[in-house]
């Protein structure tokens, strides 16, 4: 298929549309009503009539349904996701190819953040505004080293909305214009038959599943499924089955979730059911997330359930949160209904806090506190500290508020090791004071080292001072070793004066020794 080159005279090529923007060439084929084989066997043929040392791009657009504020780019085979265009000192392919700005790029930088500011606010208050489907112009571009012969020849694959900012590196591109599937879908999928590296393979099922046919992708992407391709490029195949939102392709991908022979394969086709809308996509969640035998298959259902967010998913992750066979698989349900982060996930976790029997989903839930819309969350987990029944719940409920930041949390961390009634927890609690801002857990560490009666506490909070970043800490270290009443207490301070950089340490060790 890519074995013949056609030959087209340079005065053609002068007289298709050419010209310069940033210092990139761009050669648009003259009559891109031409079949799309013909067009690509036209780049390549000028790219080698140009002649030099030079690599070239070859380019084509396809269109493809996405988020208004949703933009997408690749790099070495690894794809990005945005919801807004940076500024960049390259062109766009929209200006590059078409002379056009983009909204984003007529927009200050300012004016960008500050409308991703407004829209995280908006996420705040709850407002979620549904995303507007568009259609949406992705380029996809090829390029070759010098004196590439054929479509195979590619080095590398770059696909990215043309409103991105793009660098060609001074590199000719010959754009063949845009699309008629019909026609780039069985050229790419020749293309994909004739290379040999796995990498670029992947690259091509992606440009070949971002297209909006599902009837001429599907067939492809079954066929690579089931291939004896490495693993990348089949898992590849099964991430753009899940983007066709169709019947068919579900079928295919909970046969694959089932039944393929790599446990990757499997796990990524769960994954991509539940990217799919397609109908009894999230009742085939459910029925892995219960009956699959392998536990990574299963938790990675139930995330995926998470992701859907829908009240048939929510329902069976609560149930999968107190009925399930395994602990790992009920803490991950626990996980994903949180993150809904609701008042209803704020309500379950509470429920699973006060009536779970097993203490690691428990302080699962615990954790998850942090993330939902709690009034109050550091009397909260104050309360959970003292009053729950489990150590490593009140363990877990600390560390949390240790992770708040703000004076009200210091202040509690400070009640529960001056009034806690076990010792590991008041221990811990002056551990996590080294994170709170130094003043105040100075004058709360002094107090503990003046009078807490528990030496090994005592020795760790004279051991946080020690690790305080600040002016006062050091100075009251240095009183501690000359001045405490109880002789262990100033050995352990002249032991951590000796650990410790600061000049000041150094004096007052010196003036230790030579003092009579």
């Amino acid at each position: 298929m890519f074995k013949k080159t056609t030959v087209i005279l340079l005065i053609n090529l002068m007289l298709s549309a050419t010209f310069l923007f940033a210092k990139e060439t761009v050669f648009k084929h003259p009559q891109p009503g031409q079949p799309f084989e013909t067009r690509w066997e036209w780049a390549i043929s000028q790219a080698n009539s140009i002649g030099g040392n030079s690599s070239f791009w070859i380019g084509f657009s396809l269109e493809r349904l996405m988020d208004e504020r949703s933009f997408l780019w690749s790099s070495n085979g690894t794809f990005y996701f945005s919801n807004r265009v940076f500024n960049s000192e390259n062109p766009s392919l929209n200006e590059i190819i078409y002379g056009e700005t983009t909204v984003d790029q007529v927009l200050s930088e300012e004016e960008q953040l500050r409308r991703e500011a407004q829209h995280a606010l908006d996420e705040i208050k709850g407002i979620h505004k549904p995303p507007k489907k568009v259609m949406k112009e992705i380029a996809v571009l090829f390029q070759y080293a010098a004196g590439a012969q054929v479509a195979s020849d590619v080095k590398q694959i770059t696909i990215c909305n043309v409103e991105f900012p793009v660098a060609l590196e001074k590199k000719p591109l010959f754009w063949i214009g845009n699309r008629n599937p019909g026609e780039t879908i069985p050229y790419l999928q020749g293309i994909y038959n004739d290379v040999k590296s796995s990498r670029l393979k992947e690259e091509i099922i992606t440009a070949i599943g971002m297209h909006n046919q599902p009837e001429l992708v599907i067939p492809i992407l079954e066929k690579a499924l089931s291939s004896d391709e490495p693993i990348p490029v089949r898992e590849e195949a099964v991430c753009w089955l899940g983007e066709q939102h169709h019947p068919r392709a579900l079928e295919i991908l909970i046969r694959a979730a089932k039944n393929d022979r790599s446990r990757d394969v499997r796990r990524e086709a769960v994954e991509s059911i539940g990217s799919s809308e397609v109908e009894g996509a999230t009742a085939a969640l459910i029925k892995i997330a219960r009956s699959e035998r392998d536990p990574d298959i299963r938790q990675e259902a139930v995330e995926s359930l998470g992701h859907q967010g829908t009240p048939e998913a929510i329902a069976a992750l609560k149930k999968i949160a107190f009925e399930d066979r395994s602990s790992d698989i009920q803490q991950e349900a626990v996980s994903a209904i949180a993150q809904q982060q609701n008042t209803e996930s704020f309500a379950f976790l509470k429920q699973v806090l006060a009536t779970h029997k097993d203490v690691d989903v428990r302080q699962e839930a615990v954790s998850m506190f942090v993330e939902q819309p709690v009034e109050n969350l550091p009397k909260l987990l104050e309360n959970i500290v003292f009053e729950d029944r489990d150590e490593d719940v009140q363990q877990e409920a600390l560390q949390v508020l240790a992770d708040i930041s703000g004076q009200n949390t210091a202040a509690k961390l400070i009640h529960v090791y001056q009034t806690h009634p076990n010792s590991g927890i008041r221990q811990e609690a002056i551990e996590y004071l080294t994170e709170i801002a130094a003043g105040k857990a100075i004058a709360a560490l002094d107090n503990t080292i003046d009078s807490e009666t528990n030496l090994r506490i005592k020795l760790e909070a004279l051991e946080t001072l020690a690790d305080l970043e600040d002016d006062a800490a050091i100075s009251r270290l240095i009183e501690i070793s000359k001045t405490h009443s109880d002789r262990r207490v100033r050995k352990a301070a002249i032991e951590l004066l000796g650990d410790s950089d600061d000049p000041r340490a150094h004096s007052a060790l010196i003036e230790i020794v030579q003092k009579r």
